[in-house]
């Protein structure tokens, strides 16, 4: 019996607005040989039907109508456990992608017996207008005696250049995928990444090519492209996970991570329009969070390598002291020196 050679595995939700552009760039591509796996989530919108047609017109497409609404990770989740295809790949249906993706990371795998090969992706920072970004700039090859130190590049600042998280611009051998699943964005932020670290560490051999093949789109709706301070306190779940696939002694990189985002959400916070006695409730609620302030305080020396921010010291000092109004001051003189090289208005 024969399988496909890439089974495409696309998660659908309220998405009519671009699912035909998606689907279009799927059924054209050079690489024939693929399975198509639509996952309607219990879409209120037209997709349901969008689907259903797709699938008359195209036999490679197979239509999965869930009962029950669980989100992206879970929707992923659907597709792999009917996917048949030698590989297994992700498009989220408001992105598209070059048409000659598959082949080109289809026949890289084969030539290079790799377990997993990554490309690199066109991301839409305007409507219509598309920086590249890469994870290496020449093709490079990974044997597992190196997996371990790559994982850990998608997390660690100081470990080189983070590497780019998501799961959408490669392609992963399917065996090797076994019983790992995603977990829920409902629960964790960066849904891809313990998917992303778990495969890295059961392969044997990963490419990355430096083509632009994945075009990743502006959508004001997104779940990525949203603010909320909760999704703090979801990185810190995250981090829970990730940390036990990692050996204690290499734990640390996981907080320096962690510590990270914190920053990020501080500063959005501060940006943010919610009124200043908001703003300080959250903050609040981060300092008096006794498993993340002992989680940065046993790994503070680490942490304080950390190499993007001068401030990066006295906010660990507040957040482990539960200075609520010094970290409140040392995120507004933040804001307000990224703002000033920025040339951005900051707001108050």
């Amino acid at each position: 019996m024969s399988y496909p050679k890439v089974s495409i595995i696309i998660p659908c939700y309220n998405v009519e607005k671009y699912l035909n552009r998606c689907i279009v760039s799927i059924v054209n591509q050079t690489l024939k040989d693929i399975e198509i796996i639509l996952v309607d989530d219990c879409s209120h919108d037209n997709v349901p039907t969008m689907c259903d047609k797709w699938a008359e017109k195209d036999l490679r497409i197979k239509v999965i109508h869930k009962v029950k609404n669980e989100g992206l990770g879970f929707a992923r989740n659907t597709g792999l456990d009917v996917a048949t295809g030698e590989y297994v790949a992700f498009v989220d249906s408001d992105d598209y992608i070059d048409i000659n993706m598959y082949k080109t990371l289809y026949d890289k795998a084969k030539k290079n017996d790799s377990d997993i090969v990554y490309c690199g992706l066109k991301q839409e920072f305007r409507k219509g207008l598309f920086t590249e970004i890469r994870d290496f700039d020449n093709e490079e090859v990974f044997e597992k005696n190196n997996l371990v130190d790559l994982s850990i590049r998608y997390i660690d600042p100081l470990y080189g250049r983070c590497l780019f998280m998501s799961v959408w611009h490669s392609i992963y051998k399917r065996r090797k995928i076994g019983n790992l699943r995603f977990y829920s964005e409902r629960i964790v932020c960066s849904e891809d990444l313990p998917f992303q670290i778990g495969m890295l560490l059961r392969v044997d051999r990963v490419t990355y090519i430096p083509d632009t093949l994945y075009y990743y789109c502006f959508n004001e709706g997104s779940l990525s492209k949203t603010f909320n301070f909760e999704k703090c306190f979801k990185y810190y779940t995250l981090a829970n996970i990730i940390k036990d696939y990692y050996p204690k002694s290499l734990e640390y990189h996981i907080w320096r991570f962690y510590f990270n985002f914190c920053i990020v959400f501080i500063r959005a916070l501060i940006r943010s329009k919610n009124s200043k006695s908001v703003k300080v409730a959250w903050l609040k609620k981060l300092c008096n969070n006794e498993k993340i302030v002992y989680n940065l305080k046993i790994n503070k020396m680490q942490i304080k390598q950390y190499p993007k921010n001068r401030l990066a010291s006295p906010y660990l000092f507040a957040i482990t002291n539960n200075l609520v109004r010094f970290l409140y001051g040392v995120a507004l003189i933040d804001v307000h020196i990224i703002c000033d090289k920025l040339g951005l208005k900051n707001k108050k």
